[in-house]
């Protein structure tokens, strides 16, 4: 659990809160896209990436400027760092499984 939350905040040193989001999203939009192979499969995954994404959006939404432009990762705490990669790695898990629910026979 460690290293994956490592790899996190490594990804978090390197990447903008934009592309966060819009990874946050294309990942709602193939959920989306598999879920009816995902509900027949492994019925509480789809559940369960709709919530850990919501949870990501909802972080990296409280970081965006009045003009609605995301704040640039520098301007983040190091607790703020924390959250967002803690939720990150919440996400990836479910996420790292949708091959896997989606090729089942």
């Amino acid at each position: 659990m460690r290293a994956r939350a490592a790899q996190a905040a490594a990804a978090l040193m390197s990447a903008e809160l934009s592309d966060f989001a819009a990874n946050v999203e294309g990942c709602t939009a193939i959920t989306r896209a598999l879920r009816p192979a995902i509900d027949q499969r492994e019925p509480a995954l789809g559940p369960l990436i709709d919530k850990r994404a919501a949870a990501v959006d909802a972080l990296v939404a409280q970081h965006r400027d009045p003009a609605g432009r995301y704040m640039g990762y520098q301007r983040l705490t190091p607790a703020q760092v924390r959250e967002l990669s803690d939720a990150i790695s919440g996400l990836a898990e479910p996420v790292s499984r949708l091959a896997a629910a989606v090729s089942q026979r």
